[in-house]
């Protein structure tokens, strides 16, 4: 998992941002992680703490896991 990919990687599992991408990239003109991941802050904060959704929990702690685990070194330390 490439540092300059990872939302395009978030985004593929989680399609309901792919909207938000595209605008974000649009008005960025590129795509910038820290703020786009700032956008979907408030959205796994409460993905995680209602608890509801589990098979979207166990997607966003895999998506986590593989950027720890094969990310190149910008994403494992992001």
């Amino acid at each position: 998992m490439n540092f300059n990919d990872l939302a395009m990687d978030f985004t593929e599992t989680f399609n309901e941002y792919k909207l938000l991408l595209q605008e974000h990239t649009d008005y960025n003109g590129e795509v910038l992680n820290h703020v786009f991941f700032g956008e979907c802050s408030e959205y796994l904060v409460e993905l995680i703490g209602k608890e509801k959704d589990i098979h979207k929990i166990k997607a966003l702690f895999d998506f986590f896991e593989r950027m720890a685990t094969q990310g190149d070194d910008d994403g494992k330390n992001y």
